[in-house]
């Protein structure tokens, strides 16, 4: 009776087993072929003025017939990216913006494909130089995405394309907009992660209007807002003491700052795992203020 209940559940289960076979053969599948596509794409890319014009439309079909051959895949998306950038590298951008567009609306709780699609529309509009429409894109990623990265981000990323331009004006008005723009968003609730990255590019505004003070102080206010290791994690960490640092000592001219800020820390927080490091930090900010001292006497 056992074994044939035994065999039953084998039964029973094989259909499963070999469902998930097929799905993990079905994906690595998929990935070799894109990955086969793609070395096609690289190839036109790399001089689309010399491939012949037929090599476009028959990469195109291939990637249809990918989409539709795995439809079930994850890696579809991206298929669906490949197809807009073959659109975009022919110069055909108007196509190649359909069909970012079509990815952001099929992949609505995807960021990672949103920011994606994102990126090359705003990439296909600064191609033809309509600059208007990039910053009416970054516009609309604000609004519908306010506390996501590609979001938070958008402000800064306006006054970085006047910065590549030579803009200054405008670069400078973009820069005083963002910090505008991220003291009102900082004022609503939010995850922790997301309020850290407000304020890092807050800090990232002041220091690109010259304003050291504030910046060092909005980075100190991120080290003791959140000392919890799954906010403050290692790289976290020690891109702020090097920020911290570097503006103290290279702007402000103050070692004493980041020995202030970095003893704040230890004392609110005396068994925080990072302790040691911050009471390093702190004795070589100090030996590094006394020789300068001892430099400064002899001459």
């Amino acid at each position: 009776m056992k074994k044939a209940l035994l065999i039953f559940l084998v039964i029973l289960l094989l259909p499963v087993l070999v469902i998930g076979v097929i799905n993990r053969n079905d994906d690595y599948s998929a990935e070799r072929s894109l990955w086969k596509l793609n070395k096609q794409y690289h190839e036109i890319a790399k001089d689309p003025k010399a491939a012949p014009p037929a090599s476009f439309d028959g990469l195109i079909a291939k990637y249809g017939k990918f989409v539709k051959r795995y439809n079930a895949s994850k890696v579809v998306p991206i298929a669906r990216i490949y197809i807009g950038r073959v659109y975009a590298v022919r110069g055909d951008y108007k196509a190649a913006r359909k069909v970012f567009e079509e990815v952001i609306g099929e992949n609505a709780n995807n960021m990672i494909m949103i920011s994606m699609a994102y990126k090359h529309i705003i990439q296909t509009f600064a191609a033809e130089e309509d600059f208007v429409n990039v910053v009416k894109i970054y516009e609309e990623i604000k609004k519908n995405y306010p506390l996501t990265e590609i979001g938070i981000r958008a402000p800064l990323d306006i006054a970085r394309m006047y910065a590549v331009r030579k803009e200054e004006l405008r670069k400078t008005a973009a820069i005083n907009s963002a910090l505008t723009y991220y003291k009102e968003l900082l004022k609503k609730d939010m995850e922790p992660i997301a309020k850290m990255m407000i304020m890092r590019f807050e800090s990232e505004c002041y220091f690109a209007l010259g304003m050291w003070k504030e910046g060092v102080d909005t980075l100190r206010d991120i080290l003791i807002g959140f000392p919890e290791t799954e906010y403050l994690t290692v790289a976290r960490a020690r891109w702020l003491i090097s920020t911290i640092n570097a503006m103290s000592a290279g702007r402000l001219k103050n070692y004493d700052r980041p020995v202030e800020i970095y003893s704040e820390f230890v004392q609110k927080y005396p068994e925080h795992p990072y302790r040691q490091v911050f009471e390093q930090v702190i004795a070589k900010i100090k030996e590094a203020k006394a020789k300068s001292s001892e430099a400064a006497q002899s001459k």
